[in-house]
């Protein structure tokens, strides 16, 4: 089971939210993989077409976050942007409470972007994890 949430907001805006809400906590978000830096890495001159528009100049950013405190590894968050849409998803494997609290951050996060881009619900004050894409869960297999 995964926790995945959809914003209208760009990838950018998100992930700066999801890194300031967890350093204040003392968490860090370490990238483990960053698709732009892997384009940029790419030695051929051949131009490698973007998955998602299919054109040469893929402005689509795909970043997995290695969410980690004092050097234990909590989870880790896939950030998904395109088209100044973000999808953010997260294994739902809160089995303490500071993997809970993570959670709870990222809810944190996910409302301040939210905000920040215009779109925010009424229904994303809630508390907890179950301000994670309002309680929308999906199977993933």
């Amino acid at each position: 089971m995964r926790i995945s949430s959809k914003l209208h907001a760009p990838w950018q805006t998100v992930t700066g939210n999801l890194t300031r809400t967890l350093q204040r906590q003392g968490f860090e978000a370490l990238k483990s993989f960053d698709l732009q830096m892997a384009r940029k890495s790419m030695t051929s001159n051949e131009a490698i077409p973007c998955p998602h528009h299919g054109t040469a100049a893929c402005t689509c950013q795909y970043l997995v976050l290695q969410i980690t405190r004092r050097g234990r590894i909590f989870t880790s968050i896939v950030v998904h942007g395109h088209d100044r849409v973000t999808n953010v998803s997260m294994p739902d494997s809160a089995d303490d409470a500071s993997e809970q609290a993570v959670m709870d951050l990222v809810g944190e996060a996910l409302r301040d972007s939210r905000k920040d881009s215009g779109t925010e619900e009424p229904s994303a004050a809630r508390s907890g994890a179950a301000r994670i894409e309002q309680g929308r869960r999906s199977e993933e297999v």
